[in-house]
């Protein structure tokens, strides 16, 4: 019988042959894991499943491995998380995410779980989807309006994995491309109309904002050259405010600050304060409502 340790070894051979260089450790000690090619001899279509662990692409691996791909990753059972560029996805049964091995990324499961992944080229699929570094651990809903789109694809590839090998899918894989970048402008684009438009430009400066305590409104709407009931009111269309869409985005920095090992050093209390929180109380009652934990716990599970 193989040991925890020797199938988690072979586990992350596995991940390496079919995605790209990667870490990977559990504590889990009837660890299991497995990558089926849905094509065989064909890494673009896989099925994995496997159960409590923490997988990572460091910096130290993109400078060993170049791999320039997307990885599109659909949950079919279980959930997880994925974190990379300071933001996390939590991803169930349904949904989709997306995350780029040009970058750090980490994915975390706290059980059993299987999911479909969709390996495409990068930089085909970076000229077709406008706003692509954007769409990168967004959690995506894959059962309703466009996301369908999405579903669909690798349900239908995976459908004719009889007719196909694995030359045959990397012509379609050119035109996966194609269609997976039109849906994704889709999901991207709320509406045509010019309040919408005008959203996405101010999520945009408000980026820039996420840090400053405490966050004026009125200055902000200034900047922007709108007043403060529109700004107000283009944020209501989207079931949020100014302020609370900068709250989210604050402990999404720190949800992953505090889980890279490059802040490891940085005490809980400097993260905080870096990003623009100066009432600590509030700020460990805001971060345990949106992650059911506190923060000293959430770093210890990584």
């Amino acid at each position: 019988m193989e040991t925890p340790s020797r199938a988690l070894a072979r586990w992350r051979e596995e991940l390496w042959a079919t995605y790209a260089r990667l870490e990977s450790s559990s504590d889990d000690d009837r660890f299991f894991g497995s990558v089926t090619l849905i094509v065989p001899g064909c890494t673009g279509l896989t099925i994995v499943n496997s159960t409590t662990q923490l997988t990572e692409r460091t910096a130290a691996n993109i400078r060993s491995d170049l791999s320039e791909f997307v990885l599109c990753a659909f949950q079919l059972k279980g959930h997880g998380f994925a974190e990379q560029d300071d933001r996390i996805a939590e991803t169930r049964p349904g949904e989709f995410v997306l995350y780029d091995t040009t970058r750090p990324y980490r994915l975390s499961f706290d059980g059993p779980f299987e999911q479909r992944v969709f390996r495409l080229p990068r930089k085909l699929l970076e000229r077709r989807a406008a706003g692509f570094s954007q769409m990168m651990a967004r959690p995506f809903d894959g059962t309703q309006g466009p996301g369908v789109l999405v579903t669909s694809l690798g349900g239908l590839l995976g459908d004719q994995r009889p007719l196909l090998d694995a030359d045959e899918f990397k012509e379609i894989e050119f035109a996966a491309c194609e269609f997976l970048g039109a849906a994704l402008n889709i999901i991207g684009r709320d509406s045509d109309d010019s309040l919408d438009v005008m959203y996405r430009r101010l999520i945009g400066a408000l980026e820039a904002h996420v840090d400053e305590s405490p966050f004026e409104l009125e200055r902000f709407a200034s900047e922007q050259g709108i007043s403060v009931r529109t700004l107000q009111r283009l944020f209501k269309r989207h079931q949020t405010t100014p302020s609370r869409w900068i709250l989210e985005r604050r402990l999404e920095r720190i949800a992953g600050q505090l889980r890279a090992s490059a802040y490891a050093y940085r005490s809980i209390t400097d993260l905080a304060l870096s990003n623009g929180f100066n009432d600590l109380g509030h700020f460990n009652r805001a971060f345990r409502a949106r992650y059911g934990m506190s923060p000293s716990e959430w770093r210890a599970t990584r």
